[in-house]
């Protein structure tokens, strides 16, 4: 058993303004608070600020690589055009390059301004595109007899797997897009997804947050979070903002059969323990105090009674 750690109700962090929470739905434009009914609609609003954030840093990256590769285009033409060098440039690689590059720029635009379904799937076209550009560069560098960089091989697999992540999040997000949530929720999200990472557990007098890292599973949790009465508000992997309902959480020290879990005497020391987080359920090395912090919280015994507070 754990020793008792009375539950202490978080304060309103200073650097996070308490803001009202509204999204278009069933309840109109209503604030919705941390209540777990309304954890679906958190979730959604978290699925959509999550995909468009990522899109968002796609396009600027399509923006960025999208001129120069139209204009290694236009060189490549004047090369193969003129014949110069002792191994001709085919000329349908400077045509590839431009047409890439115009792709790039134009799907920039698209991935910034108006994030959609349709615009992770062009996503994921383009990255899987730029892969085998790299992958056609290195080879063209061998068939050549010239010194063919890894590096090439290296950007075409990162491309093609985040290509091929984009195609695997379409479903998700797309469903989170039915409903579009308002710019004050989107906001509310990203400054809540800011609060989370600067979440230091052990510096924490309102013993409300805490962190984790899961092992020996794919994909991997990283979490820092905060305790609500009765809801988890969650930063996973330091990209996704999620919210869980006490009854999807589920966490107990990892011991040998037969034995008693010792508490450390450094609070900060990282334990083992079995953690279940939604649909998910893996090992994790937590920091004690987390541990306790969270294990105090799942109790029912130790449920405050108070209502939410927004963050």
């Amino acid at each position: 058993m754990l020793p008792p750690t009375p539950y202490q109700p978080p304060e309103i962090a200073p650097h996070v303004p308490p803001t009202m929470l509204a999204y278009s739905s069933a309840r109109g434009t209503q604030p919705i608070p941390l209540d777990p009914q309304y954890v679906h609609l958190l979730n959604q609003a978290g699925e959509y600020y999550a995909g468009a954030r990522l899109l968002k840093i796609s396009g600027i990256s399509d923006f960025i690589w999208g001129i120069p590769l139209i204009l290694a285009g236009l060189l490549l033409t004047v090369i193969a055009a003129a014949h110069i060098g002792p191994t001709p440039i085919p000329p349908w690689v400077g045509a590839a390059v431009i047409t890439l590059g115009a792709l790039m720029f134009a799907s920039g635009i698209w991935l910034v301004f108006f994030p959609t379904p349709g615009a992770m799937i062009v996503d994921g076209i383009t990255l899987i595109l730029l892969g085998a550009l790299n992958g056609v560069w290195f080879a063209f560098d061998i068939t050549r007899g010239r010194h063919a960089s890894k590096i090439w091989i290296a950007l075409s697999v990162i491309c093609v797997l985040s290509g091929i992540a984009r195609f695997r999040r379409y479903k998700r997000f797309a469903l989170a897009s039915t409903i579009v949530p308002p710019r004050e929720t989107l906001k509310w999200l990203d400054e809540l997804r800011k609060s989370l990472r600067r979440i230091k557990p052990q510096q924490d007098s309102t013993r409300s947050t805490f962190a984790f890292q899961s092992t020996g599973t794919w994909p991997p949790v990283i979490c820092k979070g905060r305790m609500m009465p009765q809801v988890l508000m969650c930063l996973v992997n330091s990209e996704k903002v999620q919210f869980y309902r006490k009854s999807e959480f589920r966490i107990e020290p990892l011991v040998s059969a037969g034995q008693e879990f010792i508490a450390p005497a450094d609070s900060h020391k990282k334990v083992k323990a079995n953690i279940t987080l939604g649909d998910r359920t893996f090992n994790a090395y937590i920091p004690y105090e987390s541990l306790a912090r969270l294990h105090d919280w799942q109790t029912p015994a130790n449920a405050p009674t108070t209502p939410g507070i927004m963050y």
